[in-house]
């Protein structure tokens, strides 16, 4: 007799024990005794393969046990979870990631350490941070170089807890008239936290009243994307911070 599948139900199973009873054709006691045992033999067969089906060692527990087991996963970085530092206009996917794509293939700027007598550049980028970041002093070097329109270059600013920031750009009058400063976070820089609102030569990001204050208490290097979107020539950038 072919034993009864894992398939089959409880019911099934025992419809075939009542099925081996009925059929016995001998009426004697032994005969009884016989048909009873193999009905017996049936329902233990049908509620062991019905037990296997649903115990932890089955086929159907094995396609369980092989989904994920809940492995731990890094935190995010913070910076990257945290809300724009300042303000955002950009918004349609298709030109943010346009803007990603070419800030990861830009070459660095140049960083000079500033306090060069005469510069042009430098004496923008203070008539400008005069205006638009009162009180809040140079904090780190300069990033200087030309651009041609539709060039983009980099720099590192690194946002430390208990500061506020602003960052301020110049070109010189006949070069580059409209210059944009996209601040960039950490870890991917594929993230929009921050950029300048003015179609000018004087770009500045987070412009009084409104500073950039970062809220979390570790240290992060942001990247700021330089983009010359019209004109061409030579710019630079700096970052300016207060305490709070």
């Amino acid at each position: 007799m072919t034993m009864p599948q894992k398939t089959m139900t409880v019911k099934t199973c025992s419809v075939i024990a009542r099925s081996l009873l009925w059929a016995c054709p001998w009426p004697s006691l032994w005969a009884s005794l016989w048909a009873s045992l193999w009905a017996s033999v049936a329902m233990t067969a049908c509620a062991a393969n019905q037990a296997d089906l649903q115990s932890p060692g089955s086929s159907t527990a094995a396609v369980s046990s092989a989904a994920p087991t809940g492995t731990p996963v890094p935190p995010a970085d913070p910076a990257a979870t945290a809300p724009p530092l300042s303000t955002v206009l950009t918004t349609d996917q298709s030109q943010l990631q346009k803007m990603f794509s070419a800030a990861g293939a830009a070459p660095a700027a140049s960083m000079a350490p500033g306090g060069s007598a005469g510069d042009p550049i430098e004496a923008g980028i203070k008539g400008v941070a005069s205006k638009q970041a009162p009180g809040m002093q140079p904090d780190g070097p300069i990033a200087k170089g030309t651009l041609q329109e539709g060039g983009h270059l980099e720099m590192l600013a690194t946002l430390v807890p208990g500061k506020c920031y602003a960052v301020v750009g110049f070109a010189p009058s006949g070069g580059i008239i409209d210059l944009d400063l996209h601040l960039l976070a950490p870890p991917l820089y594929n993230i929009l936290s921050g950029e300048d609102t003015t179609d000018d030569n004087t770009p500045v990001i987070a412009k009084a009243p409104n500073p950039m204050c970062p809220a979390v208490a570790v240290t992060i290097p942001y990247k700021i994307d330089i983009f010359a979107e019209r004109g061409s020539g030579a710019l630079g950038v700096q970052l300016f911070s207060k305490s709070k």
